[in-house]
């Protein structure tokens, strides 16, 4: 699975709307090890600022799920 498009357009809405975002996602990983099945990600990206009026920095959490 590849999330770099999908992470790069998170932090832009973070960016751009001045909000924390959450998502939820299932990861694939191709070419994976027989272990390595499907799982849920958590994942929350919040928005910082020095100035109180631009983002200037974004904080990103996740979680995996590996049940």
């Amino acid at each position: 699975m590849q999330r770099g498009p999908s992470a790069f357009d998170e932090y832009s809405w973070v960016m751009n709307n001045k909000k924390p975002l959450a998502i939820r996602d299932m990861v694939v990983f191709e070419n994976a090890i027989s272990y390595r099945v499907p799982f849920e990600q958590r994942s929350v990206r919040l928005p910082l600022s020095d100035d109180g009026k631009e983002v200037t920095q974004i904080v990103s959490l996740a979680l995996w799920d590996e049940k």
